[in-house]
């Protein structure tokens, strides 16, 4: 029976933080309204016919005088339609209120908003703050921004952001009432800026079966936020800084350190040096592959740093077990995270030369 392998085992996580610029803006925007189906009819009709005479209209509808009365005052209410010498037309909102597809009539009203919105000073694009405190701030790699001139007139450009960008803003402030309806933004009235803040990206890095070169960096869930492209910048100033973290040297050290723990399970693995992971971390991403059998049992094959699910869970279960003193066989587990002074993420033994990857521009 052949193993089942998944279309990617995370291998790490790379973090940066990126500076942002928190803004208040206020707004006017036009939120769709609704008005009665008769109301509505009528004044499709009265774009259909233009100059229409009142009994005419109030004859098609077959009202009594007491509810053809109470049409006309809402047809002319709505100020979609006029009349004059007893015709009726469309007014100039009702021509603009007429979808240009079809006869819809797509009838907005103007309601002011007043709302705080944080760019990324890279591609500024809205983003979510983070708060980080002293210890979080030193362990984060900060992004170098990739064009500081355009980072500081970021003030200058928020105003053409937030046009820009205001559909994907909204999509995030459901729990607004107006913002659960059919918004779109008229104008900006006033923006000032209000202080810097930062938001916290995190890009894992992947390995796939057919991928040959080893692991890589993921931009797709970035990649896919807002309007096409709009995180292009973003993702090459990330792709850019990834490329000058450098692989530890101590591949070989760490795999002959395991082999003489690990009473050569490794080896048995098919893995006869630190540049040959391919088999063994195959193997580790399979359900069945990944429990050691005979000799190497029990046991587990790992591959990634502690920012993978995996090899987290499978910490997390034997020091939770060895805490509480079970006396159940616990799976062993051999972890070596290699001697690295650069910030990036720790790598599983024999296997730091995966955050080497193909990045992409």
């Amino acid at each position: 029976m052949t193993s089942s392998i998944p279309n990617h085992l995370d291998i790490d996580f790379a973090t940066f933080a990126v500076r942002c610029q928190k803004f208040r803006i206020a707004a006017l925007v036009m939120k769709r309204t609704s008005i009665p189906l008769a109301t509505e009819y009528a004044t499709r009709l009265v774009h259909l016919i233009p100059g229409i005479r009142l009994d005419d209209m109030l004859a098609f509808f077959d009202f009594d005088p007491s509810e053809s009365k109470i049409l006309l005052q809402d047809v002319l209410s709505t100020g979609l339609v006029e009349e004059r010498n007893g015709q009726l037309h469309l007014s100039q909102r009702g021509w603009k209120a007429l979808s240009p597809d079809s006869d819809r009539l797509d009838l907005f009203e103007v309601e002011e908003i007043n709302a705080t919105v944080a760019f990324d000073l890279a591609a500024l694009t809205p983003v979510e703050e983070s708060s980080l405190n002293a210890r979080e701030a030193k362990v984060i790699e900060e992004l170098k921004l990739p064009n500081r001139e355009k980072a500081a007139a970021a003030g200058a450009e928020a105003a053409e952001a937030f046009d820009l960008h205001f559909q994907e803003w909204r999509s995030t402030q459901a729990r607004r009432r107006w913002l659960d309806e059919d918004a779109r933004l008229t104008s900006i009235e006033d923006i000032q800026p209000v202080a810097a803040t930062t938001a916290v990206f995190q890009i894992p890095v992947r390995w796939r079966p057919a991928d040959e070169a080893g692991a890589s960096p993921d931009f797709s869930e970035l990649s896919n936020r807002g309007r096409p492209g709009s995180r292009g910048p973003l993702i090459s100033a990330i792709s850019e800084q990834m490329k000058s973290a450098v692989a530890p040297s101590d591949h070989q050290l760490a795999f002959e350190a395991a082999d003489r723990i690990d009473g050569g399970i490794m080896r048995r693995g098919g893995v006869r040096s630190s540049l040959e992971r391919q088999q063994w971390v195959s193997a580790a991403a399979s359900t069945d592959g990944q429990v050691l059998k005979g000799a190497g049992a029990p046991g587990l094959r790992l591959v990634g740093s502690v920012a993978s699910d995996r090899l987290r869970s499978a910490l997390l279960d034997w020091t939770q077990a060895t805490a509480e003193g079970s006396s159940t066989m616990r799976t062993p587990v051999f972890w070596l995270p290699p001697t690295v002074s650069l910030p990036i993420p720790m790598i599983s033994p024999g296997y730091s030369d995966l955050i080497s990857p193909r990045i992409p521009r």
